[in-house]
């Protein structure tokens, strides 16, 4: 797809960068709640701030293109990375409830 259209080529950089970079935000967010040097509030303000820079940014680059790439190629790229952080980080079972 890149090679046929540099423009979309650049979107899917900037999706995926845009993507890794989520992810590691993400983490570092986790990390400092999790050690108790940020409070729920700003952990949550953090979130919301970091979603609407990160999914913008895409989004914009993905109106420069046709019409079928923002959604083919730039919010997934750009969400994938998140997707397999979430399933590497959910242990087995982790929802399970009561004693069996």
């Amino acid at each position: 797809m890149a090679i046929r259209s540099p423009l979309l080529g650049l979107d899917l950089a900037i999706g995926g960068a845009c993507g890794v970079i989520n992810m590691l935000l993400i983490m570092h967010n986790n990390e400092r709640l999790l050690d108790g040097r940020r409070s729920r509030g700003v952990y949550g303000i953090n979130n919301v701030v970091r979603v609407l820079g990160i999914g913008t940014l895409p989004a914009l680059a993905g109106i420069t293109g046709p019409f079928w790439s923002l959604g083919n190629l730039v919010m997934p790229d750009s969400f994938a990375p998140l997707a397999f952080y979430i399933i590497a980080l959910r242990p087995p079972n982790a929802y399970r409830r009561g004693a069996e």
